[in-house]
């Protein structure tokens, strides 16, 4: 491993523990690469703003104890790997530990340099592998999710309602306009997940309608919607991690069926106002 590959963050109260893994690490990660923190707290603080490969946690701090400690790492970071480190030697902790999502587990008593820098390529290692298993799965969920809206595409283009007037598709007819519509899906799409995340507050139902009713005034159909979808969507899958491509997926499943829904709504009031109006001005009959 050449000098700062990686970073690593290492969560030790003990100053003694510190200096003897900074000692340790320095020819592997270099100085700069790693930071210190000695509470559970400012962990999470630094894991809020910066990107770590790896977690050196001690399991007893100021502010947090035992496994909770770990528990409370995972839920910030739960795709870092953590070695998690303690005073004593406990099997049964050091299972439970592993079992949560630990890499690996070291005792300071007998820690070494040789055992810490084994521990630290065996864990980054293992997560690269683990990273490429999953973005290999995802990629293959990601196709079938792609292949399964690209055959819907395919029966809209033969039903009723395919293109309203005839038109051809939206992509062929209008480029410019389809791409503006494509960018604006995929902002839409951001919302949703901030908002599904608790970050931000949005009004994706005022947005998609919003949407709709310019996808209605340029008489765009169910095709149009699906190709806005699939380009957007592919455009997000190819920038994203293996974990985060999953909640694009599914995210844009729901919100795909909500743009289709609300287009139906806006052509539907389309017609009840045309024919409210034919019948205001229509002749009246002899009746009348």
């Amino acid at each position: 491993m050449a000098s700062s590959q990686f970073k690593i963050l290492l969560v030790e109260d003990n100053f003694g523990y510190t200096e003897l893994i900074r000692r340790m690490l320095k020819r592997v990660c270099g100085e700069e690469s790693l930071v210190v923190v000695t509470r559970l707290s400012d962990a999470r603080a630094q894991l809020k703003v910066s990107d770590f490969d790896l977690i050196i946690l001690d399991l007893s701090l100021p502010d947090s104890a035992g496994l909770d400690t770990l528990a409370g790492i995972r839920d910030e970071a739960p795709s870092v790997p953590v070695v998690v480190t303690t005073g004593g030697e406990d099997d049964l902790m050091a299972l439970k530990a592993v079992q949560m999502g630990a890499q690996d587990y070291l005792s300071k008593g007998n820690l070494t340099s040789h055992t810490l820098i084994r521990s630290v390529r065996y864990a980054l290692e293992r997560q690269r592998r683990l990273l490429e298993l999953d973005k290999s799965r995802q990629k293959e969920l990601n196709d079938r999710e792609l292949e399964a809206i690209e055959r819907i595409q395919r029966g809209s283009e033969t039903g009723v309602t395919s293109q309203p007037h005839g038109r051809a598709s939206l992509r062929d007819v209008a480029p410019d306009e389809f791409e503006r519509l494509v960018t604006l899906y995929g902002t839409i799409l951001e919302h949703a997940l901030e908002v599904r995340g608790y970050r931000a507050e949005a009004n994706s139902t005022g947005e998609l309608r919003m949407m709709s009713d310019r996808l209605a005034f340029l008489k765009s159909g169910p095709r149009d919607v699906i190709e806005i979808h699939t380009a957007s969507l592919k455009e997000k899958l190819e920038s994203v991690a293996p974990q985060k491509a999953g909640v694009y997926v599914d995210e844009g499943r729901f919100l795909l069926l909500m743009l289709m829904g609300e287009l139906v709504s806006t052509y539907r009031t389309q017609s009840l106002g045309t024919r409210g109006i034919s019948d205001a001005t229509a002749e009246p009959s002899q009746g009348d």
